[in-house]
């Protein structure tokens, strides 16, 4: 890892698009996660960064191979198993402006963080702090701070149309029809 020259000019406005695994074989391949929707999306997206022992890192892929939910990866001037290994479980980062741009009225999942959520009666559920992606159906998570400031953490599928009625990306809320027992 020492070949691998960190960058001096810090990248703006990240985002994860993935996580490096463990390292596969002795000539330092790795296992990438992708985080995009369709997977392969992923090399759609450079430059990758990640960041290591307080250093930023661009990285240069050299290799690719497609295995069931995952990929194999090589990364130049890494090229044994334990240089690989130091990059077990880093996120892989693009800068936001390198993804494609968006219709109106339509948004990424990142944009939806910090979106404030509101019943179709009022019922202010809180902030949206996660997305969970199941094979059934999105969640979002929600945290609501209650009056003696403890945090609750509600559940709500994403289910456009049915649960989700709106959502409002230039006042960043999202009304939802969804009783919440407790109102």
């Amino acid at each position: 890892m020492d070949d691998i020259n960190p960058i001096l000019k810090i990248p703006n406005d990240l985002f994860v698009i993935g996580k490096i695994g463990a390292a596969h074989g002795i000539l330092g391949m790795m296992k990438l996660f992708s985080f995009t929707e369709n997977k392969s999306d992923i090399f759609k997206y450079y430059p990758w960064f990640l960041k290591k022992n307080n250093q930023w890192i661009k990285l240069d892929l050299e290799y690719k191979k497609n295995i069931k939910h995952f990929f194999f990866i090589k990364i130049k001037n890494i090229n044994n198993r334990n240089e690989a290994q130091k990059l077990t479980n880093c996120r892989v980062m693009i800068e936001k402006k390198r993804l494609p741009l968006l219709k109106k009225n339509e948004y990424y999942w990142h944009d939806l963080l910090n979106f404030t959520v509101v019943s179709v009666t009022g019922y202010n559920f809180g902030i949206v702090e996660n997305l969970i992606r199941t094979k059934s159906n999105d969640i979002l998570v929600i945290i609501n701070y209650e009056k003696n400031m403890k945090k609750t953490e509600i559940l709500i599928p994403f289910l456009e149309k049915k649960v989700i009625k709106t959502v409002d990306v230039i006042n960043k809320n999202i009304i939802v029809d969804w009783n919440p027992l407790f109102e």
